[in-house]
């Protein structure tokens, strides 16, 4: 059984940086994955998923990267508000 998940660390470590960075944006202040409803985290899911999909046609691998995560945040969140 693998004990070493690296990928799955630097991974995790992008998710939370990029929570941060949000948290930081003026526009995203008093806001909260917590207070929002499952409806409103599946909108912004199928957004983020959106972008992601544009960042593919663009060929732009550093904003791929970041969609992937903020994708996954959103999947997080989602799991999250469930798990309350």
């Amino acid at each position: 059984m693998r004990t070493d998940w690296r990928e799955l660390e630097a991974f995790a470590f992008a998710m939370q940086r990029r929570l941060v960075e949000k948290e930081a944006d003026p526009k995203k202040r008093g806001k909260s994955w917590q207070s929002m409803s499952i409806i409103e985290l599946e909108e912004e899911l199928r957004h983020q998923v959106l972008q992601l999909g544009y960042a593919f046609r663009q060929d732009n691998r550093e904003l791929i990267r970041k969609k992937a995560v903020d994708v996954a945040n959103y999947c997080m969140m989602i799991y999250d508000n469930l798990g309350r």
